[in-house]
């Protein structure tokens, strides 16, 4: 995977340095916020099952006054899940933040605009920090990424150390958000439906699925099971292989258009249609250019009805990136 880039750029001018000494607002005796260090981007992912390395790119514009080192303050955020018995068993949510730390400091050491980079890797990350749980004890952050919680994010302040002795806080943070690969906005590129065995091209799916990210393995497909609308369809992918569980959440089944799942391994007789033994997989990086490529296998059975037998879908995804 291509490592996540952070351009920060280190600039001065004549009219911040102005700004700064007519206006300054202090955090700690002999500090300041501010405007030396720019973010172009405040939000990198963190992607589960990629440890990185991710790199962050700095670019130092010494111009009018002199940057001695940047300082990268670090925090991680964390929001739990949990059911409160003394409110109906309702699912609620609480966050989080662990201690912060100095994770490093860069030292700038040429006197020209140039650039400069320092890499994360998940060992990296989550070195030093600890943070509460539900069960009350503070605990270091997991040692597997796979524990994460989607949406959980690592924080960093940027502190800039001037050679003049001048300590500027930025007024602003940058973060990597936990998220996964293969959530994201998907192209049904090539699709088919069967209908108790007969193929039925006249069933149109729709141009384009929202994939949303559950936790680490788990994925939905919004608003739609193959090419019916008002439906949900929930999946796991580990190691490259696409399978469904029966039940999601625990305890709930899993249905399309109101009747039960069923799978390649579940039902391969009813499955026969699409392409089994070629299918249920994901293709990382397929166009060389960072889009995905996701073939699925699934289906329902009809019972009950003068129609009963298998619905079967076969769909090739592709990965939207812009």
């Amino acid at each position: 995977m291509k490592a996540n880039k952070l351009f920060i750029a280190l600039f001065t001018s004549a009219s911040l340095i102005i700004s700064c000494n007519e206006s300054v607002d202090l955090l700690t005796d002999g500090a300041q916020t501010g405007g030396f260090v720019d973010v172009t981007n405040k939000a990198l992912g963190y992607v589960v099952g990629n440890p990185g390395p991710y790199t962050v790119e700095f670019l130092a514009r010494q111009t009018t006054s002199s940057i001695e080192s940047i300082e990268l303050h670090k925090s991680f955020t964390s929001t739990q899940k949990y059911i409160d018995v003394d409110d109906n068993n309702k699912e609620k949510d609480t966050t989080f933040v662990s201690n912060e730390v100095l994770d490093r400091t860069i030292n700038i050491t040429e006197e020209h605009d140039h650039f400069i980079t320092t890499t994360y890797d998940y060992s990296e990350l989550i070195a030093d920090l600890t943070i509460n749980n539900l069960g009350g004890t503070n605990e270091p952050l997991p040692v597997s990424d796979l524990d994460l919680t989607i949406g959980d994010s690592w924080n960093f302040r940027v502190v800039v150390n001037m050679k003049d002795g001048r300590t500027l806080e930025q007024g602003y943070t940058f973060s990597f958000s936990v998220s996964t690969r293969y959530a994201g906005i998907y192209k049904v590129d090539y699709a088919e439906y069967y209908r108790i065995g007969v193929p039925r091209p006249d069933v149109a799916w729709p141009e384009t699925f929202t994939i949303k990210s559950i936790d680490a393995k788990t994925y939905q497909i919004l608003e739609y099971f193959g090419p019916f609308a008002a439906n949900t369809l929930y999946f796991q992918i580990d190691n490259g292989a696409i399978s469904y569980p029966a039940e999601w959440p625990a305890g709930t089944a899993q249905l399309g258009n109101g009747q039960p799942l069923i799978t390649c391994e579940s039902n391969p007789a009813d499955m026969a249609d699409v392409y089994c033994d070629d299918s249920n997989l994901v293709i990382d990086d397929y166009d060389g250019a960072g889009a995905d490529l996701l073939v699925m296998s699934y289906g329902y059975l009809t019972s009950g009805t003068t129609a009963d037998g298998p619905r079967t879908m076969y769909c090739e995804l592709i990965k939207v990136v812009e």
